[in-house]
């Protein structure tokens, strides 16, 4: 089901859904959400672990009186988290409901998809990225390496997360195809799967995607 469609019919027939997205915000869906909700609990992290899963446990087993829903957006968690999420999600809470934002759902453990209904979802450009994914692919070679090293300074504000990077491949996969760039198709491919790694270096990541931007 698409993602409006599915707010439009709110109250959900399903206890917990997974959107597939890099740039939908937790703060996003809460406001496409009805606003007569009881509780609403919102997490925004570059990667989710098992500390944070502990703690939407204990509040959603808390929540037994009115509607709750609990949003977590991320774009990497961790297999110990998962499985703690996936016990959850087996034995919600009454009138709770579970919404994970994640860039690739079909990426998640089998057992935890099999748990999330999957809502379609339209992306939209960003519109705090930190890299401006025209201008990256209109700079030489030699401009966005230099471009790079300055981002992932850690000494540069605001810090460059994993979000952004996956926020430019998005709008790289889709000038490849258009360009008919195989290579730089295979890289950003490659690009997601090591960003998917919790120790994932974004300077390596965007280094190698910058050498088929042209």
């Amino acid at each position: 089901m698409n993602l409006s469609k599915h707010v439009e019919k709110w109250k959900p027939n399903h206890h917990s859904y997974g959107i597939s997205s890099t740039f939908l915000k937790s703060a996003d869906l809460r406001k496409m959400l009805p606003q007569d909700i009881d509780y609403c609990y919102e997490s925004d992290q570059d990667t989710c672990k098992i500390d944070e899963v502990r703690r939407i446990r204990n509040l959603q087993s808390e929540r037994t009186d009115g509607v709750s829903v609990f949003i977590i957006s991320c774009t990497h968690i961790t297999h110990e988290a998962q499985n703690a999420l996936l016990k959850i999600l087996e034995e919600p809470s009454s009138h709770t409901y579970f919404y994970l934002i994640y860039p690739q759902i079909e990426q998640l453990l089998i057992t935890l998809q099999s748990r999330l209904e999957v809502l379609e979802y339209t992306q939209i450009q960003s519109e705090d990225g930190i890299i401006e994914p025209s201008a990256f692919i209109a700079m030489s070679l030699d401009e966005r390496f230099s471009y790079i090293k300055e981002i992932t300074d850690k000494k540069h504000e605001p810090l460059l997360q994993k979000k952004d990077v996956l926020h430019l491949c998005y709008h790289l996969e889709q000038h490849f195809s258009s360009t008919k760039n195989y290579q730089g198709l295979k890289t950003v491919y490659e690009a997601r799967t090591m960003l998917l790694s919790s120790s994932a270096s974004l300077k390596m990541i965007l280094d190698m995607v910058a050498v088929y931007c042209s």
